[in-house]
């Protein structure tokens, strides 16, 4: 499976800074990724504010091989087990 990667330009008062981008690890966590692709691309109508999912509530930990280690990691917040929300840290 090849992991897609999504790209946000940044700005600062209208004035263009650069891009950022981010590798979706779908190998691992699928629904995680599938759900920050969708929401970065506005295709669902709505986009990554205010905390909607594409699946509409809330969805279970798909596992905890990956971890937050250090800079340039991103990953979704979630409020206990099976909780997971799309708020990005």
């Amino acid at each position: 499976m090849v992991n897609a990667t999504v790209f946000f330009g940044i700005a600062v008062k209208g004035k263009p800074l650069g891009w950022v981008s981010f590798e979706q690890f779908a190998d691992k966590v699928p629904k995680t990724a599938e759900n920050f692709r969708a929401l970065s691309t506005g295709e669902k109508g709505f986009g990554y504010k205010g905390g909607k999912s594409i699946y509409w509530q809330e969805f279970e930990n798909e596992n905890f091989v990956l971890k937050h280690t250090g800079p340039g990691i991103l990953s979704m917040a979630n409020a206990g087990p099976n909780t997971i929300v799309p708020s990005f840290s």
